[in-house]
């Protein structure tokens, strides 16, 4: 997906992507944990060497508090793409079955 926004030729990569809900899978470069909706999320690496990433947001749901993500790890995340920003494909309302997620409440301390 990454090389089809960079390389994209003749096709206009946000007509295959954009706005749909999409899977995709690859290696946590970096996870931030957060208390309130859209404060956590999880960045894949790309095949890309420029440290071009996947950055998926997960909404109103956040990480668990006890769970805990190994950077390297390969894991699956359901999103919807909103394209290319700042040289990262942006996902929104993420969604996995490989980390533990809960609804954000905001009864609890952030």
């Amino acid at each position: 997906m990454y090389s089809h926004y960079v390389n994209a030729g003749e096709t206009n990569p946000d007509q295959y992507y954009k706005n749909k809900n999409i899977k995709v899978t690859g290696s946590v470069a970096a996870v931030a944990y957060g208390k309130a909706p859209n404060s956590c999320w999880v960045t894949l690496k790309t095949d890309q060497g420029n440290g071009a990433n996947i950055v998926c947001y997960f909404g109103t749901n956040v990480i668990k508090g006890s769970f805990t993500v190994e950077i390297g790890s390969h894991i699956e995340i359901t999103g919807i793409c909103m394209g290319l920003t700042d040289g990262r494909i942006i996902f929104i309302n993420s969604l996995t079955d490989d980390i533990l997620l809960e609804p954000y409440d905001q009864n609890i301390e952030a």
